[in-house]
């Protein structure tokens, strides 16, 4: 489509002869929205890239973050298997002392001493004496 422009010419030249301009519209509006329509091409196609890599991202954190909490948590069930305290009773033998008990029943690693205090507090003993046939609490770890 072709457009005419009509121009005084005494606007600039101070005559008043009258020139005609034909411009074709179609063609600079067609361009300037192709223009536009480009650039609108581009930065959905840099958005749908920047929307991907984000995507991308926050995969890998989450499958970083969960690989950590499973590794944290297999390894807390582990420590907890050999760190969970059980207590049992027994029943005191003629002759038992809690050293002795103390020496047949305390984890391996715990030492004696430490051992035999633990049974004092536990059964709420102020000395080390103990009768046969009473019931007595000790502790051991599982797995042992």
């Amino acid at each position: 489509m072709w457009r005419d422009i009509h121009m005084n010419n005494s606007d600039y030249t101070g005559s008043n002869s009258e020139h005609t301009y034909s411009l074709q519209a179609d063609s600079i509006t067609k361009s300037s929205a192709s223009i536009r329509i480009e650039q609108r091409r581009r930065r959905q196609a840099l958005r749908r890239r920047t929307s991907l890599a984000a995507l991308i991202c926050i995969a890998v954190i989450i499958a970083s973050l969960s690989a950590v909490i499973v590794e944290a948590a297999d390894s807390n069930s582990s420590a907890l298997t050999s760190d969970t305290r059980y207590y049992t009773s027994i029943t005191i033998e003629k002759d038992d002392t809690l050293w002795s008990i103390a020496s047949l029943y305390a984890p391996e690693g715990v030492d004696t001493g430490r051992y035999v205090n633990d049974i004092r507090r536990v059964n709420n003993l102020h000395n080390d004496t103990i009768t046969a046939g009473c019931s007595l609490i000790i502790y051991y770890y599982a797995g042992e």
